[in-house]
């Protein structure tokens, strides 16, 4: 065990992502895909698009948990505060959701995504009023798939 870095207390790295396997689909993921470039269009849109202060645009389009309106339980799961939070989103969504789908079918596998993000944030909503921050993302809808 080495005396400095990461490791010397003891602590083991795991990775648990189904990172090289072979994955034997019998469908097209046509759903997985359609997501994964809806929110790389609307990230690419907002880092494009945007002033230097997206905050009064986050406040309209991403959940609100004190003053939050129907629509933005639809719009803030396709926001991404960067570039970071959108890959690892979209790698979770590659990984798991071609498998989930081709097991489910489409309908099914979509109506998961919607649910588990609606879900995720109703949790949101109940378990943070007062904060000022909006929620914004698709982990709520990829924690469903991933689950």
């Amino acid at each position: 065990m080495p005396d400095s870095g990461p490791y010397a207390t003891g602590e083991r790295m795991i990775w648990l992502l189904p990172w090289g396997q072979e994955n034997h689909v019998r469908r097209t993921p046509w759903v997985v895909y359609a997501l994964i470039t809806i929110n790389v269009g609307v990230y690419a849109w907002m880092a494009t698009s945007l002033p230097d202060d997206p905050m009064p645009f986050l406040s309209t389009y991403g959940l609100m948990t004190d003053d939050w309106r129907w629509y933005q339980f639809i719009t803030s799961a396709f926001l991404h505060a960067d570039l970071w939070h959108l890959l690892g989103n979209m790698l979770f969504l590659w990984l798991f959701g071609e498998s989930v789908e081709d097991a489910l079918g489409w309908v099914p596998f979509l109506l998961l995504y919607i649910v588990g993000g609606l879900l995720g944030d109703m949790l949101y909503v109940h378990n943070n009023t007062g904060f000022l921050y909006p929620s914004i993302g698709a982990s709520g809808c990829v924690s469903a798939v991933a689950g």
